[in-house]
């Protein structure tokens, strides 16, 4: 049935869509949460005649595909942050031209247990209509039946501010590199000019010690000018 909140609208709430998982979905959580250890099937009908619900409008993506590497079902945040349709039926990964791995690849380090994880760099639109660049990390974890890959889950996550800030660390890295190679250059440089003149006054002492009495007073002059 329609649920009326008793509470009045107010400009802090927002409503968000539930609804049903169907039951390969919710047999996927399922076997997600279980670790990919097989359920009693008593267990698991059991588990799946109670009321599953997927948040459409949660803080992450969620894409199932199937074992072909095709989407089955996505919610509305998937499409918002990657900027995609992604419709029912499409190639999931290649889709996302930062991520080379292809699919075959990807499926045999999910059936052997990895967790694949990858990021890529998307266009979303903002609610009020703005497009931005995002960068998001794309998670696969595998439901794995008879050693067989039969769908795998991906959670699609924003990591624009994690990037950004790390790549204002590698700038910040860079510059303070080439800060220190300024300052040698400086150091070698000033010693350089240091042990020209240094280097002049020692030659004329030496002459003067070694030649001193062979000198008359315009060459001695001379050297100590």
């Amino acid at each position: 049935p329609e649920f009326e909140p008793p509470w009045p609208d107010s400009a802090n709430l927002c409503r968000m869509t539930l609804q049903r998982l169907d039951r390969q979905a919710g047999a996927q959580i399922v076997a997600r949460v279980a670790g990919g250890r097989a359920l009693p099937s008593e267990l698991l009908e059991d588990i799946l005649a109670r009321d599953f619900v997927v948040l459409e409008n949660g803080i992450v993506g969620i894409v199932s595909i199937d074992q072909a590497g095709r989407i089955k079902w996505r919610n509305e945040m998937a499409m918002t942050l990657t900027g995609l349709p992604l419709y029912a039926g499409e190639p999931f990964l290649s889709q996302f031209s930062d991520i080379a791995d292809d699919w075959p690849a990807v499926a045999t380090r999910l059936v052997a247990g990895e967790n694949f994880r990858a990021e890529c760099s998307c266009q979303s639109v903002s609610a009020e209509g703005a497009i931005r660049q995002t960068r998001l990390q794309l998670a696969g974890q595998a439901v794995v039946q008879g050693g067989e890959l039969t769908e795998s889950v991906w959670i699609i996550s924003d990591v624009s501010e994690r990037y950004a800030a790390e790549a204002q660390m590698k700038l910040a890295m860079q510059r303070q590199a080439e800060l220190s190679a300024l300052r040698s250059r400086f150091v070698s440089m000033t010693s350089h000019e240091f042990r020209s003149p240094l280097t002049l006054l020692k030659s004329s002492l030496e002459l003067l010690r070694d030649y001193g009495a062979r000198f008359d007073e315009v060459q001695r002059a001379e050297l100590f000018d």
